[in-house]
C-alpha cells in the first residue's frame, strides 16, 4: 500500500468502438474486412459475457428471494444437500446493519442484472466509469460472500446449500466480469486509482477507529461484569463498522495491487500490510463473530457470571482486541511510512508488538478478575 517509490504511469482507458472505423482509400480491402470481422468478434464476446452475467444475476436474485419468502412465511427451507439450512438463515448473522442479508442480496443481484443489461443495450453507457462500478460491486459481493461462508464453517458450523449457491454465483459474476474486461481490467483499476486509494483510506480510518472504540467500550462495559441490552447493541453496531472497513480495505487493496503487482511483491511494507490484513480477517471472524457472541451468551439477567468458562472466553476477547489494535496500527504505518528495513525486520517488530500487546491485555484481564473477587 505504501506509495513511496511508486513508479509513475500515464494510462488511459479507451473503449473499443462498436462499429469499425471507415476504411481509408489506401487500406487494402482484405485488411478492412479482417478488422471489421475482429470488431464483430469483440462485440460478440462482450454480448456473450454480458448474457452470462445477467443469467447469473437472475439466479442469485431467485435464491435470495426464495430464502426471503421462506423467512417471511416461517416455512422450512429444504436443503438439497441434507444440511440444516434453517439454522443458518435464522441465525444471529442473518442481518447486517439491521437489514436482512436476503434484501442485500436481492439489491445487489438486481443492480448487476440491470446495470449489465443497460450497458449492453445502450452503447453510450459503455464507459470506464460504469465498468469500474460494476466490477467493484461484484468484487465487494464476492468478498462479503467469503466472509459469510467463513461464518457458516467456523461459527454456525452448519451449511446452507442455498447460501453456498449464492456465494458461488457471486464468485462467478466477479470472475466473468473480470474475464469480460480482459487486459482492460488492470488498466481500468489504474485509471481509477485515486478513487480506489481514497476508498481504501476511508475503510482504513473507519475500521481502525472502530477497533479503538470497540476495545475501549468493551473493556468499559465489562468492568462491572454487567452488559445492558443497549450496550450490546452499541458493540454490535461498532462491529459492523469494523467489518465494513475491513471489506473496503481488502477490496480496494486488491484494486491497488493488480495494476502494479510486480512492484508491490518486492515492497516489504506491502507484504507486511498484507499479513496484517490476513491476521485481521481471521481475528474478525473468530472474535467479532464467535468469541464476543459466546461471551454474551453467558449473561444471565445482564450479569456476567464469574466462572471459569467466562474467564477463559474473556481472556480470548482481550487478546483478540490487542491483536486487532496492533494489526490495524501496523497496516496504517505500512501505508504511509517507508521504513527502509527488510521484510524480516518489519515482521520481527510486528510479532514483538503483538506479543507485548497480548501480555498487557492478559494483565489487564487478571486485574479486572481480581477486582471482581473483592466486590
Amino acid at each position: 500500500m505504501n506509495l513511496h517509490g511508486l513508479p509513475r504511469y500515464h494510462l488511459k482507458v479507451v473503449r473499443l468502438p462498436i462499429s469499425p472505423p471507415a476504411r481509408p482509400h489506401s487500406m487494402p480491402k482484405s485488411t478492412c474486412i479482417f478488422k471489421h470481422a475482429y470488431a464483430i468478434l469483440i462485440r460478440m464476446k462482450e454480448v456473450i459475457y454480458s448474457l452470462i452475467i445477467i443469467f447469473l444475476a437472475f439466479a442469485g436474485f431467485f435464491i435470495a428471494s426464495l430464502i426471503r419468502q421462506k423467512l417471511k412465511t416461517h416455512a422450512p427451507l429444504t436443503c438439497p444437500l441434507g444440511a440444516d439450512c434453517s439454522a443458518v438463515i435464522r441465525s444471529r448473522f442473518s442481518k447486517f446493519l439491521g437489514i436482512p442479508l436476503t434484501v442485500w442480496g436481492m439489491i445487489y443481484y438486481a443492480f448487476a442484472a440491470l446495470g449489465t443489461t443497460a450497458s449492453l443495450l445502450l452503447p453510450q453507457l459503455q464507459t470506464g466509469g460504469n465498468a469500474f462500478l460494476l466490477i467493484t460491486a461484484s468484487m465487494i459481493a464476492f468478498v462479503f460472500s467469503m466472509y459469510l461462508t467463513a461464518i457458516q464453517a467456523f461459527v454456525i458450523k452448519e451449511w446452507c446449500s442455498w447460501c453456498l449457491g449464492s456465494a458461488i454465483v457471486s464468485f462467478l459474476i466477479f470472475l466473468v466480469s473480470a474475464i469480460k474486461l480482459g487486459g482492460m481490467f488492470p488498466l481500468l483499476l489504474a485509471e481509477f486509482r485515486p478513487v480506489v486509494f481514497i476508498t481504501f483510506l476511508f475503510g482504513l480510518i473507519i475500521a481502525f477507529g472502530g477497533a479503538i472504540i470497540y476495545t475501549v467500550l468493551f473493556f468499559k462495559f465489562l468492568r462491572d461484569y454487567k452488559l445492558s441490552s443497549t450496550e450490546k447493541e452499541v458493540l454490535i453496531s461498532v462491529e459492523n463498522v469494523i467489518i465494513i472497513g475491513l471489506g473496503l480495505v481488502i477490496v480496494n487493496g486488491v484494486g491497488l495491487f493488480i495494476p502494479l503487482a510486480g512492484w508491490y511483491v518486492t515492497n516489504p511494507e506491502f507484504i507486511l500490510a498484507a499479513i496484517a490484513v490476513l491476521v485481521l480477517s481471521v481475528q474478525t471472524v473468530l472474535e467479532k463473530a464467535d468469541i464476543a457472541p459466546r461471551l454474551t451468551d453467558l449473561y444471565d439477567a445482564d450479569i456476567i457470571p464469574a466462572d471459569d468458562d467466562h474467564s477463559y472466553t474473556r481472556k480470548l476477547a482481550y487478546a483478540g482486541g490487542a491483536v486487532s489494535l496492533v494489526s490495524w496500527a501496523a497496516l496504517t504505518l505500512m501505508t504511509f511510512i517507508k521504513f527502509h528495513m527488510s521484510f524480516l525486520a518489519l515482521l520481527a517488530f510486528y510479532v514483538l508488538f503483538l506479543v507485548i500487546a497480548v501480555i498487557l491485555s492478559q494483565v489487564s484481564e487478571y486485574k479486572l478478575y481480581k477486582r471482581s473477587l473483592n466486590r
